[in-house]
């Protein structure tokens, strides 16, 4: 591994992809801290994997993450890793402070929802019995439509930072129509990747609200950061990382889009 390439307290940020990059942009935003993302991209997509499957990669990857920084706290910014991962990883690194990342089922209960809602995920996370918990504690008299996005997800990270290219705008027109034959309210963006490309979504869905996670998982990340765990500021800025060496020179376009450095490989 060699030495640890971050010496300040650090906040990891770890996703397969770019999902995750709307949160650390919003984190970056609102507390002083060094904050290392990581996109696990020889991984992606987890949303395709067993539970077993994605337990080594998280595993792997939080293990040599926290030989690289001296991590305080790490944000799974991916909901099926979080759904399949965080309790599993909070148990084996007792030392990391751990916050998922879950479909925003819970703010349900802020909106007027008459009769049922859309939940835009992948497969694993649709169909996990932490996703079903998470209806029945917070919305269990409202209908939950489930609306698997797999193509969508591989589009938008195949075609980022262009958010509004031509093969994404497609995949969501198609769902786009598929929605509106469901009649909902409300539609949950349950993948974080979603976020990049949600001004899209109310472009063609623009009598549906949208919910996300991103303030959710901000105001817990700040709160821990600056209340519990009573961290030193850092110097508020963002290194990007990806788990292998393909499409650096598209990586760090990604990295700059967002205002952050890219770093290279980890």
């Amino acid at each position: 591994m060699g030495e640890r390439v971050e010496h300040d307290d650090t906040v990891l940020i770890l996703d397969s992809g770019v999902g995750g990059l709307s949160i650390a942009e919003s984190i970056t935003g609102r507390i002083e801290a060094s904050v290392a993302y990581v996109a696990d991209t020889l991984g992606f997509p987890y949303g395709v994997k067993n539970e077993e499957e994605l337990w080594d990669r998280l595993e792997s990857i939080v293990k040599h993450c926290s030989l690289a920084f001296q991590m305080r706290l790490c944000v799974i910014a991916c909901n099926t890793a979080t759904v399949i991962g965080l309790a599993k990883l909070r148990k084996r690194f007792p030392e990391i402070t751990f916050v998922g990342t879950v479909p925003p089922i819970k703010k349900i209960e802020n909106y007027a929802v008459r009769s049922r809602f859309g939940l835009l995920a992948t497969e694993v996370t649709l169909i996990h019995s932490y996703t079903k918990r998470l209806h029945r504690a917070f919305s269990k008299n409202v209908g939950m439509i489930t609306i698997p996005a797999r193509v969508l997800i591989e589009k938008i990270e195949q075609y980022a930072p262009e958010w509004d290219h031509s093969a994404i705008l497609s995949e969501i027109e198609s769902l786009a129509l598929s929605i509106r034959d469901i009649d909902i309210e409300v539609l949950v963006h349950g993948c974080t990747h979603f976020h990049h490309v949600i001004p899209l979504f109310e472009r063609y869905l623009p009598h549906v609200e949208h919910i996300d996670s991103v303030e959710g998982v901000t105001q817990r990340v700040e709160f821990l950061w600056t209340q519990e765990l009573k961290c030193s500021p850092g110097n508020s800025r963002c290194d990007v990382y990806t788990t292998d060496t393909s499409e650096s020179q598209r990586w760090s376009r990604i990295a700059e889009s967002s205002g952050f450095r890219w770093m290279g490989t980890i």
